[in-house]
């Protein structure tokens, strides 16, 4: 008996502490946030954007701060990484038309004034850019459900309505199946990256005296094929790829 005591008092004692700490980071999470928000409002662009990067590492990440993250380093004049920030914000609300138009304009001042390919999958299956990952698992939810109670229901009534119903459903369940897992390695395999230095050298090898093939600028998007020390082997297109340092550049992949 004694024991049992005892352990629902521990117990009640570790939800206690757990719920305080909870409450604790909520309140810190609160104070960062109007922290940014006033720095933004005041021109402190640099601070805010400490400070919407900190509630991102505090483990409060969303769409809406990494927009914001991108704002605050766009007006510090730091390009690059708003546009990191901005393709982030677009896997988590893509069709959010604030983030598209700042977004599209940021790309726009950009000096490599390259054309950028979707990719195979979001340009053959252009659905996938419509909705982000978590969205796609809640249709996929809804489709299970439906499927799985049109099958119940084919137990206990049978008209002639209900086999096209059942094809149909399971149709729709399939083309959802097949855009989640879709839309997974979309964005567990992005391999994008971003250029973040104002001019960068890309070489013919994984050392500094090596042939300077072409240079890069601030903000345009590369393909990482492999990484080597501390150099990544990048692709920008079928027939230019070459070297940089793994500092000039960061991936998008969160």
């Amino acid at each position: 008996m004694r024991r049992t005591v005892i352990a629902i008092l521990s117990v009640v004692f570790i939800a206690f502490s757990l719920a305080v700490i909870g409450l604790a980071q909520d309140h810190s999470a609160e104070e960062v946030f109007y922290r940014a928000n006033q720095a933004y409002k005041q021109g402190d662009f640099t601070q805010a954007a400490q400070a919407y990067g900190q509630l991102i590492e505090m483990g409060y990440a969303n769409g809406h701060l990494y927009y914001n993250l991108g704002n605050s380093f766009f007006r510090s004049g730091q390009e690059g990484k708003a546009i990191l920030m901005y393709e982030r914000a677009y896997l988590l609300m893509p069709r959010d038309a604030d983030l598209l138009f700042n977004m599209n304009y940021v790309k726009d001042q950009r000096v490599d004034a390259l054309q950028e390919g979707q990719g195979v999958l979001a340009s053959t299956f252009f659905w996938l850019n419509s909705l982000n990952l978590a969205e796609f698992y809640r249709v996929f939810v809804i489709c299970n459900l439906l499927l799985f109670t049109a099958l119940i229901l084919r137990l206990f009534m049978n008209p002639s309505w209900m086999p096209p119903l059942i094809i149909t459903a399971a149709f729709v369940w399939s083309a959802v199946a097949g855009s989640v897992a879709m839309k997974w390695y979309q964005v567990n395999f992005d391999d994008r990256a971003v250029v973040l230095e104002k001019e960068m050298d890309v070489l013919s090898g994984p050392q500094e005296g090596d042939t300077v093939l072409f240079r890069l600028h601030e903000g345009t998007i590369v393909y990482e094929e492999r990484t080597e020390d501390q150099w990544v082997l990048i692709q920008l297109s079928a027939d230019k790829r070459g070297w940089v340092r793994a500092e000039s550049i960061e991936g998008v992949r969160m």
